[in-house]
């Protein structure tokens, strides 16, 4: 094991290294018995894991007061079925319904348009095929061009 391995597995798990991987323990207890180094990081992370375990912060009673009561108040979290969790909800379309329904406005506005620039004369001689200029590679195909 490399020394930078050693010393983000050491961020990581903490220098307990019971709570390690068994595969990277094995490393670094060889890496441990080999480089003076590598002990003195986990003896620093060892007394910085000490200090952080008696760090008992001072915790106001109203102010936990508070926090637990707004908890209490707050809704219930619907329990959906396993098909459930698939489907759309109206919460969460809610806030994408105004983009859906500005493009199928100018969806269905592209077609008209497009429609509305067929020559007419096409129609009337029956030349004019709706099919082809959806479904073929080149619309002039569809208008006999």
């Amino acid at each position: 094991m490399r020394r930078g391995n050693f010393h983000r597995l050491l961020d990581v798990h903490g220098a307990r290294l019971q709570r390690w991987p068994a595969a990277e323990r094995q490393s670094a207890e060889r890496l441990l018995a080999a480089d003076a180094g590598a002990r003195a990081a986990r003896d620093e992370a060892r007394r910085l894991e000490a200090l952080l375990d008696r760090y008992a912060p001072s915790v106001d009673e109203r102010v936990a007061g508070r926090i637990l009561d707004r908890l209490a108040r707050l809704p219930e979290r619907r329990r959906t079925t396993a098909w459930g969790r698939w489907l759309l909800s109206w919460d969460e379309l809610v806030p994408t319904w105004p983009g859906l329904a500005t493009f199928a406005t100018l969806a269905v506005l592209g077609i008209l348009l497009g429609l509305g620039n067929i020559d007419a004369s096409l129609l009337d001689r029956g030349e004019f095929d709706i099919s082809g200029l959806v479904l073929d590679a080149s619309p002039s195909i569809a208008l006999n061009q």
